[in-house]
Formats: C-alpha cells, structure tokens, sequence
C-alpha cells in the first residue's frame, strides 16, 4: 500500500480561459507629432496581433478608432491618415467614432474609416475651414513656407474628395467663405464624412 505521500493526486482543471483582446484605440487631443509617435505603432502592432489570431481576413474583427478632436498639424493628420489606410489594406475594418468634437484635420480622420462603419454620436460638433498657418524667416523662407500651405491645402481637399465622394467644387464654395464652418452630426452624413449616428 502506497503511503499518503506517495499517493499520485490528480488535478481536473477547467476550460482554458481565452485571453481577451482590446481592439479600440483613440485619437483624442491635439492632432501632433506626440499623438502620431504613440497612435501609429499601437495601431500596427494591433493589426498584426489580429491578423495572427484571424489568419482568415473575412473573420477579423474591425478595429475601432474613437475620435475628439479640434485638428491640428496637418503633416502628422497625413500621417494617421496613411496608417490607417495601411491597415485597411490588410483585409481589417477600422472603424471611426466622433465623439464631443470632429474639427479642422480630424474630418479626414473620421472620413478615413471602413465605409458603412463611420459613426458619430449625435451631439457631436464638426468643424471645416480651410487650410492655415504663420510665417516666419526670411522672405525666402516665407515664399517657402508659403508654398507647402498650398500644398497641403491642395492635397486636403483631395483626401476629402476620394473619402467622401463629394467634387472639389464643394469643397471649393465652402472655403470662398474664409470662415470656419461648424455643423452637427445629421450635416455630417450630408457631406459624407460618416454614415450614421451612433445611439
């Protein structure tokens, strides 16, 4: 007879626990360089840990992107914008969610979702004017920094026409007003930067 120490006890254990997953992250505050440096590399690690859990692209999971924001720099704005595009590309949804405020460079960001998945809370704020900065330096310097402002005004407008299939001549009377232009959410699914109103 085996002695009480020697006895073997087995142990029946429950079912595994998965471990669970967060698939949201957040563009909140100023659009900057320090948003973009922490935004960016979670957004890509995220979208690699779905594709390695989901090898089948028709059943991941969309990542959700919540948005509140006033805008900002518009160089860190293409930035975001990119990565998203990147990950879409990947075969995963994003979707974007206003939330307080959408304004200046965050419409791009809103509009950059999956479409069919861009969603704002009802009373959300939005806000479009047209591209703007200041000069300093030289007069060359100037004439430089001049030129890059029309630039990206130039591309803003392009980013916002593939997004929201609206004509540039849209977009165009809109800016003739050299006003900020600020609408709510039902206005926003008029110029097609979201599909609906999440409530």
């Amino acid at each position: 007879m085996q002695s009480k120490e020697n006895q073997e006890v087995t142990l029946e254990l429950g079912p595994e626990i998965p471990e669970v997953y967060d698939f949201n992250l957040y563009l909140v505050g100023k659009v900057c360089e320090e948003m973009s440096n922490r935004f960016i590399p979670d957004l890509f690690n995220l979208a690699e840990t779905i594709m390695t859990l989901y090898p089948d692209a028709k059943s991941r999971p969309p990542i959700t992107v919540t948005i509140s924001t006033y805008g900002g720099d518009l160089v860190e704005m293409f930035a975001l914008y990119d990565a998203i595009k990147r990950v879409q590309s990947f075969g995963i949804a994003v979707e974007t969610l206003g939330l307080g405020k959408v304004m200046s460079s965050g419409l791009i960001l809103i509009a950059a979702g999956t479409k069919g998945m861009r969603l704002a809370g009802r009373y959300t704020r939005f806000m479009f004017h047209e591209v703007n900065g200041s000069f300093e330096g030289t007069q060359y310097e100037i004439a430089g920094q001049k030129a890059e402002l029309d630039f990206c005004q130039v591309q803003y407008l392009k980013v916002l026409c593939k997004e929201t299939k609206k004509s540039e001549t849209f977009y165009a009377k809109k800016i003739n007003q050299h006003v900020d232009i600020h609408f709510d959410a039902e206005e926003a699914i008029k110029w097609h930067l979201i599909d609906a109103i999440d409530e």
